[in-house]
């Protein structure tokens, strides 16, 4: 069983731990190995509306972490760099449509388990192509 034990001085990351029967404390920080990566992403396509947009939806199988408030879903379009899309609430949440998007693009995406600020390993990177503006 540990005991967290006081914090003053040290930097909302760092926490320490003792062990009830060892007297030397261990400190051990707080990171991305805390909260369990999602798993097993996917995408499908969504709605097309003639002339205005695609959709894709990305899922996941949700994280194992109790202690996960939501995912952080990143993307990138076509070959440029991942960057934050979006943040969808709840550690239960599996799914994420993507709306209005470009005819004919490529879309890659990669989910994180989030808890405040904090982040997961991301998924293995997913992808797909939108439909042409005939939604063919």
């Amino acid at each position: 069983m540990a005991a967290v034990l006081g914090v003053t001085g040290m930097s909302v990351a760092t926490v320490a731990w003792a062990h009830m029967t060892d007297s030397t404390p261990a400190s051990h920080e707080l990171s991305t190995g805390t909260l369990e990566a999602p798993t097993l992403p996917a995408t499908a396509a969504g709605t097309c509306v003639l002339l205005v947009g695609d959709e894709i939806v990305v899922s996941w199988t949700r994280t194992a972490s109790v202690k996960a408030d939501g995912y952080e879903i990143l993307r990138a379009v076509g070959t440029d760099p991942y960057s934050s899309h979006a943040v969808v609430a709840g550690r239960t949440t599996e799914s994420f449509t993507d709306s209005l998007l470009a005819f004919s693009t490529e879309y890659r995406y990669v989910v994180k388990a989030k808890k405040e600020n904090w982040r997961s390993a991301g998924t293995a990177p997913v992808s797909r192509t939108t439909r042409t503006a005939t939604c063919g």
